[in-house]
């Protein structure tokens, strides 16, 4: 009786932000080692597995062996591109920054394996840090250019502000500028109180 092994490829989409796929069922070494334990255990004394089939079940066993490390491989290669990216992702646990199933947002500070297992370490913006899988990855923000936009150090600019979430027109003299939630944000002066303006809103700035 040959046995099939259907081993779906690793699916970058899950991964960036698209609605993620239904993973299909894999055969792993350990499911394939059961079966093949299973079907020897029951094949008939009389008419046992001749040797070409059983070496073909051993060639198949070899195949699901790469496949297991070709996916392990571009998941590792995955996580690698992401460290130091701002991502969204599902909160897998209750915290005090959070519940188990929503969405938070972070930067992917490094790899972890556990039992085997790969993990991410992302850091929230309040310090805590979240520890998830690639699968619960919503979404990576797109990279900001912070030295880019340093150059408005300095310069009056006109923009909009969130202040208790209300739209406020500000205008003044940026004396900063950061990264939050994948934009960039420039701190600006008016009237003696700093205010964080993202940079996608200005609307002038003045040349000096």
């Amino acid at each position: 009786m040959p046995i099939n092994s259907n081993v779906s490829p690793v699916s970058g989409s899950e991964y960036f932000g698209q609605t993620a796929a239904t993973k299909k069922s894999t055969l792993d070494m350990t499911t394939f080692l059961n079966l093949l334990v299973t079907q020897l255990q029951n094949q008939n004394p009389l008419e046992p597995m001749d040797d070409a089939a059983f070496y073909g079940q051993m060639a198949q066993l070899g195949q699901v062996q790469g496949m297991e490390k070709l996916n392990a491989s571009s998941d590792l290669s995955q996580a690698q591109n992401l460290l130091g990216k701002t991502i969204t992702a599902t909160r897998p646990t209750s915290s005090a920054a959070g519940k188990q199933g929503e969405a938070f947002t972070g930067t992917v500070s490094k790899i972890v394996f556990k039992n085997g297992q790969q993990y991410i370490n992302v850091q929230e913006e309040n310090g805590g840090e979240v520890q998830i899988q690639l699968g619960a990855i919503q979404n990576v923000l797109p990279s900001v250019d912070v030295a880019g936009a340093s150059n408005l150090i300095g310069k009056k600019v006109a923009g909009t502000a969130s202040v208790n979430n209300t739209a406020t027109s500000v205008i003044g003299t940026v004396e900063g500028i950061s990264a939050e939630g994948g934009q960039a944000i420039a701190q600006v002066r008016m009237d003696g109180t700093l205010y964080q303006v993202p940079i996608a809103t200005l609307s002038q700035i003045a040349q000096q």
